[in-house]
Parts: C-alpha cells; structure tokens; sequence
C-alpha cells in the first residue's frame, strides 16, 4: 500500500484525503519523532520540515512533497529533481488574507481605534474626534 505522511497536529479534512485516496495509507504525524519511522516508506510527504525531506530521500520511494510554507530554500532541491520528486508549495494562498489583514489595518490607524480601545479601558468616551475624511 502506498504511504503518505501528513505533519498536522489538529489535520483538518483529513478524512476527505482518506476518501479521496483510499488505495493510500494515511500516516498523521504530531510530531518529527512520530513521523520518523515512516519517511523511508512514504511515497507523498505534507510537512514543514526540511530535515524531513531530507530523511525521506534518504529512501527511494518519495515521489511528492507538499511543503506548507511558500519559500523552499532550505530544501534539497538539486536531490529532489536528481531523484523526480514533484514539491508543491504554499506560494500564494497567504495573498487575500494578509491583503485583507493590510486593509483592516489602514482602517483601524485612519479611525483611531487603538486610542479609542486605550481609551475605553480608562472609560473615557471621546466624540467625532476620529473621522476618514474632514
């Protein structure tokens, strides 16, 4: 049976990639230490660990590798090509988000809200002095 190594400590829908690969054995991993006893066997490895990729090329069977963060460079990508593994990355699902985070950010400096929290805290209630436009 074919092996995936998955590192999540809470994985969320990891019965929807049990049912969408039934022929693989699924390994959810906490840890490093749990997971190292099954990197020789894994054909598909989710981490965001590169001493991992590494271990896992140490075998022949790794074929995939989903790293969950977007830069790759402290991986052994010369190894990874030299041996066909594919790597899938997290490069750009941070993109609407931190936009998103940005703009509630501008908002929040251009109103003022953190005097206003500083001056809820003392209880004191200040009006129109925070306005976008004048």
């Amino acid at each position: 049976m074919r092996k995936m190594i998955v590192m999540q400590e809470n994985p969320v829908r990891i019965d929807e990639v049990r049912a969408a690969a039934p022929d693989w054995e699924i390994v959810v991993c906490e840890n490093e230490e749990a997971a190292a006893p099954h990197l020789m066997d894994a054909e598909a490895l989710a981490t965001w660990s590169g001493a991992q990729v590494k271990s896992a090329l140490q075998g022949d069977k790794l074929r995939w590798v989903q790293f969950f963060a977007a830069g790759v460079d402290s991986l052994p990508l010369q190894q990874m090509k030299d041996k066909n593994v594919c790597l899938t990355n997290a490069s750009g699902v941070h993109g609407a988000p931190i936009s998103e985070s940005m703009f509630a950010m501008i908002l929040a400096f251009a109103r003022g809200i953190d005097s206003s929290i500083a001056d809820q805290k003392k209880h004191v209630w200040r009006q129109g002095e925070h306005r976008l436009t004048e």
